[in-house]
């Protein structure tokens, strides 16, 4: 007759594998967060002339709504003004706000820029976060797909 695991090794081997799993793929998000934040603070399409929009983006990578990693929104010199101290505290409020929000289960990924003219600079061809957003989602996909 055969040895049996007992059902309650198999279902704490089955959690560990789980709980693993879970963190290699935040880990993932967060480095995939951290290299969408380098493209929205370097590759930007637009003036920085106060450096405070480049200093309110950020990420924050959480699993089932509690944070994991979090950047630490450094504040940016801009062309006209070397602060960005007051993008930097905006962008930290912004995804404080975020994060309140009910979170699904599971891994998220939230990106922001906390300055509440991005939205217009992106509406007059500047690049925020749309490139950050491109490439989360292409990189996400190939998270998916099994390549990464």
């Amino acid at each position: 007759m055969a040895d049996t695991t007992p059902p309650r090794e198999i279902a704490e081997w089955l959690d560990d594998f789980l709980d693993d799993t879970l963190m290699e793929t935040a880990a993932i998000a967060s480095k995939i967060g951290e290299d969408a934040l380098a493209i929205s603070r370097d590759e930007h399409v637009y003036t920085a002339q106060t450096g405070n929009l480049q200093s309110s983006c950020g990420f924050t990578v959480t699993i089932d709504g509690i944070p994991l990693t979090q950047t630490g929104f450094t504040p940016k010199p801009g062309a006209s003004n070397p602060d960005g101290n007051t993008g930097s505290q905006k962008g930290k409020d912004y995804m404080e706000h975020c994060l309140q929000s009910k979170l699904q289960k599971g891994i998220s990924l939230i990106m922001v820029a906390g300055m509440d003219y991005a939205g217009y600079v992106e509406d007059w061809g500047g690049d925020v976060l749309k490139s950050a957003e491109a490439h989360i989602r292409q990189e996400f996909d190939k998270l998916c797909r099994g390549e990464i």
